[in-house]
C-alpha cells in the first residue's frame, strides 16, 4: 500500500501489548497486537482507542486490529467486560473497523461470536468486519475516508 497523504506516524513502546499507527493525517488508526492479550492490554488498548476517539469527536472511525500478532489471548471475563462496556459508552459511533485474523482458528472464532452478539447490538451504525489480510483490511476501511484524505 502507497504511502497515505500526509504519511503514516508509528508508536511503537518495546514494553506494550500491540503497537500504534497513525495514517491519512491522522483519521486511520492501526493497533498491531503482539504476545499475549490479557487485563493489562485491554486496559492499554482502552485508553488509547479512548484518545483517538475523543480527539476526534463526533468523527466516524477508521480503525484497524490486527490480532495476527497474538500468541496468547489470554481474554479474562473482566476484560471481556470492559470490552463490551466500552462499546456500550458509544452507541452512536459509526465508521469501519477492520479486524485481522488468522484465517480459521479459535481467535477467529471467539471475535466473530463478540463482533455478533456484541457489537452489532451495542453499536449498530459501526460496520465491523473480519479479514484474513491486512491489506484488505485496510483497503476496506480506507474507501469511505473524505475524498481530501485518500
Amino acid at each position: 500500500m502507497a504511502t497515505p497523504p500526509g504519511g503514516p506516524s508509528r508508536s511503537d513502546d518495546p514494553l506494550s501489548p500491540f503497537s500504534i499507527e497513525r495514517r491519512y493525517a491522522g483519521e486511520m488508526i492501526l493497533f498491531t497486537f503482539v504476545g499475549t492479550v490479557d487485563d493489562s492490554s485491554v486496559d492499554q488498548w482502552r485508553e488509547a482507542l479512548d484518545a483517538y476517539i475523543d480527539g476526534r469527536p463526533g468523527a466516524p472511525r477508521y480503525c484497524i486490529y490486527d490480532l495476527t500478532g497474538i500468541t496468547d489471548w489470554g481474554l479474562t471475563p473482566r476484560a471481556r467486560e470492559k470490552l463490551a462496556y466500552g462499546a456500550s459508552l458509544h452507541p452512536d459511533a459509526r465508521g469501519r473497523v477492520a479486524i485481522i485474523t488468522p484465517p480459521m482458528g479459535p481467535l477467529r472464532a471467539v471475535i466473530d461470536l463478540f463482533r455478533r452478539s456484541q457489537l452489532s447490538v451495542s453499536q449498530p451504525t459501526l460496520d465491523v468486519r473480519l479479514f484474513s489480510s491486512l491489506e484488505e483490511g485496510l483497503a476496506w476501511v480506507a474507501e469511505i475516508l473524505p475524498p481530501a484524505l485518500r
